[in-house]
């Protein structure tokens, strides 16, 4: 049993063998058996708000329990202005603030899962915003989504007979809020000490934190893949299915976008298109980090923009490690087709990659780039205004760029 000389004059045994504050408080708290006469009286300003919100809370039980309920709003620190009990009183407020934008009105937290979240406004006859069922659907995993990702076939299965089933979120509010306690009566170091014996006993050895973000990850490509086969199933005629699908699967999609299937990519959600860019068939996106393609970007055939590479050391790599460099292309550039173009590299605005190049390096902007590593040819002049393919002389008036 453990003993240190700060526990001098408490009371119990099981609390110092174990981590057990609630055992420590039953053991050594004393009763107040006295009336409330040691208690100020309310002030006036207290009085008066407390009047208001009692008014606001008659109206909530008339309206079936809900006063009101955000729709439109995701809740965060940040979400709302300064808010009071009542505007005609606020002067008499010490303490300001509240959840959302008026007194008693519910919060939207859609993090925990969309469809918990809806369900509770419906309960009450409130409509969520379709924009935020949209985002929360397409575009923003929830905590739900999340465990539901990592879940194996057999979990999925238990988990629909009710067998397996998340835990309340107020036990694990209370779990964080016991913490403080247990550092003040415990000390760090021995917490430290049990937490890891607790590591050493817990889980059967599979479902690690690795394995659990293996599994998302998988879950988030495999959903990639899918609008991927859907995207490249498409007829000609069905550009704003086209359109549609690009915006699910990119992190940005510029205005006038065209890609011709079929596309490939790792994750879609890591690649950003500014406006305009054309994309001949068959661009392959290793986009295993970001990708950044400017505005009014020409890609031809069979491009490779790639993000991943390894280390050499063939050790690392036989332990799958590998890393991620995020790719830049500028505004007016063209890649011609079959060009390759490495992690971590950026392409200047304006500048011609010639087909088939592999581009290793970073190439400035303003240049004619080709080559296998991809080497500046020559600068882009006055001269190409006014000339293309062996002198044939520009006879088209060209727009003057804003």
């Amino acid at each position: 049993m453990l003993e240190m000389k700060e526990w001098d004059g408490f009371e119990g045994r099981l609390w110092k063998e174990e981590i057990n504050v609630r055992q420590f408080i039953q053991d050594n708290y004393t009763p107040y058996d006295g009336d409330e006469s040691f208690l100020a009286d309310p002030t006036d300003a207290t009085n008066k708000l407390w009047d208001a919100l009692q008014k606001l809370q008659k109206e909530e039980r008339a309206k079936g329990g809900v006063l009101d309920m955000e729709t439109e709003v995701v809740t965060g620190i940040t979400a709302y202005g300064p808010g009071y009990i009542d505007e005609s009183l606020k002067d008499l407020e010490q303490i300001v603030g509240l959840q959302t934008d008026k007194p008693l009105k519910r919060a939207f937290m859609p993090y925990g899962g969309i469809k918990m979240a809806v369900q509770a406004a419906e309960t009450y006859g409130y409509d969520v915003s379709d924009k935020l069922k949209e985002i929360f659907t397409k575009y923003h995993k929830t905590h739900n989504t999340a465990v539901f990702d990592a879940y194996t076939p057999e979990m999925m299965k238990v988990r629909h007979a009710k067998i397996l089933t998340g835990l309340p979120d107020t036990y694990g509010r209370g779990r964080i809020v016991g913490d403080y306690r247990r550092v003040a009566l415990y000390g760090l170091d021995y917490l430290i000490e049990e937490k890891k014996k607790d590591k050493a006993n817990c889980g059967c050895g599979q479902m690690t934190d690795d394995v659990i973000r293996l599994r998302e990850e998988i879950a988030e490509q495999i959903k990639c893949l899918e609008v991927l086969y859907d995207f490249n199933a498409t007829r000609p005629s069905q550009g704003e299915l086209r359109q549609s699908l690009m915006k699910k699967l990119f992190a940005e999609v510029g205005e006038g976008c065209c890609i011709e299937p079929p596309l490939h990519a790792n994750w879609g959600k890591y690649t950003h298109l500014g406006d305009f860019v054309y994309a001949n068939f068959n661009l392959t996106l290793v986009d295993d980090t970001h990708v950044y393609i400017g505005n009014h970007v020409m890609i031809g055939p069979n491009v490779t923009i790639d993000t991943g590479t390894h280390p050499v050391c063939p050790e690392l790599r036989w332990h799958a490690v590998q890393y991620n460099l995020p790719v830049r292309i500028g505004d007016n550039v063209w890649l011609g087709a079959g060009a390759i173009l490495l992690p971590g590299v950026t392409i200047g605005e304006n500048s011609v990659i010639g087909a088939g190049s592999v581009v290793t390096h970073d190439i400035p902007a303003n240049v004619v780039a080709v080559g296998t590593p991809c080497r500046v040819l020559r600068e882009i002049t006055d001269q190409d205004r006014e000339t293309y393919h062996k002198g044939w002389k520009i006879d088209m008036p060209m727009k003057e760029r804003d």
